[in-house]
């Protein structure tokens, strides 16, 4: 059963139209079967991959199992799939979950995924914006995780709706671009920072073009993500941490002496002392300071005599 989440789809634009017809080069059979039966249930609804949608279905069995290892699931488990697509991963969840909601924003694609898993009775889909959709209507009060082939052009506030929440889940194990994954697992943004206050972040595999359909331009990454049982900064003091952080990565390729003056609005010497009590070495660029750095610079700026926050 199809279950409607939120009306419209805000965001969305009618982006250009992926031909569907692609040749298997690895004579893989499992791989030729996948793909054959993706453009199937396409073909036989009139529809086509919208790369602005980011529609791209992962094809590729072991990438499946890979995700599915991942996040270590057992028949206890609830799950929040996003961007289940025509269920070539959800069928794989089924198998091992105790629930999945498998959420869809394509109200096309959800009468697709809805027939597929019709003979899994664990599974509830859901046409909805995963942005938008009350999940604490949908899941109750117990635990969760979260597994997903991510929308990559929405991919960070995905991540930061989960992370925030009131209720985040033990878990996520999602696709995501591999420059954007190898940046927060070396902590080289302001989003890495910010993900490394909620979650232990690690790498699970890399994911060619090749293994979706239709083929992304992009490589991909299989992103996992521990959840820490309370997040490194108080919750009154975490938005202005972050908005601290963004703002020192104003010039992130210059020495931080130099962003943290442009971006704070401080003058050189003013930047230089801050540094100097935080003992973060000025020459250092943005991305080479841990977030133990960052704590401390942060509360050097909080505290500092006459440097109160802006």
């Amino acid at each position: 059963m199809v279950t409607p989440g939120d009306t419209g789809f805000p965001g969305w634009s009618r982006g250009k139209e992926q031909n569907l017809r692609v040749r298997v080069d690895n004579g893989c059979t499992a791989l030729r079967r996948v793909l054959e039966e993706t453009e199937k249930a396409l073909s036989s609804h009139h529809l086509l991959a919208r790369k602005r949608r980011g529609q791209y279905f992962l094809v590729d069995r072991v990438v499946r199992e890979k995700i599915i290892a991942a996040a270590e699931l057992s028949s206890q488990d609830v799950v929040v799939e996003v961007g289940a697509g025509t269920g070539t991963l959800t069928e794989s969840l089924a198998q091992t979950a105790g629930r999945v909601l498998a959420i869809e924003q394509d109200k096309k694609l959800c009468r697709i995924l809805s027939r597929n898993m019709s003979s899994y009775p664990q599974v509830e889909v859901v046409a909805a914006d995963i942005l938008t959709v009350d999940l604490t209507r949908l899941l109750g009060d117990g635990e969760y995780k979260v597994v997903g082939n991510l929308p990559y052009y929405i991919a960070s506030p995905i991540l930061r709706l989960f992370l925030k929440s009131e209720r985040p889940p033990q878990m996520m194990v999602v696709m995501v671009q591999k420059e954007v994954a190898n940046a927060i697992v070396e902590r080289r943004t302001p989003l890495s920072l910010e993900i490394e206050l909620y979650a232990k972040a690690c790498i699970v595999g890399y994911v060619g073009r090749k293994d979706f359909l239709p083929p992304p331009k992009v490589e991909s990454a299989i992103l996992r993500l521990d959840l820490l049982a309370s997040p490194k900064v108080p919750l009154l003091e975490r938005e202005d941490f972050l908005a601290k952080v963004r703002a020192s990565f104003f010039a992130p390729r210059k020495q931080i002496k130099n962003s943290l003056s442009y971006g704070l609005g401080l003058s050189a010497k003013e930047a230089q002392e801050i540094l100097h009590r935080a003992n973060i070495s000025p020459h250092l660029r943005p991305s080479e300071l841990a977030l133990e750095d960052w704590l401390r610079l942060y509360y050097t700026l909080k505290y500092a005599d006459g440097k109160g926050l802006r």
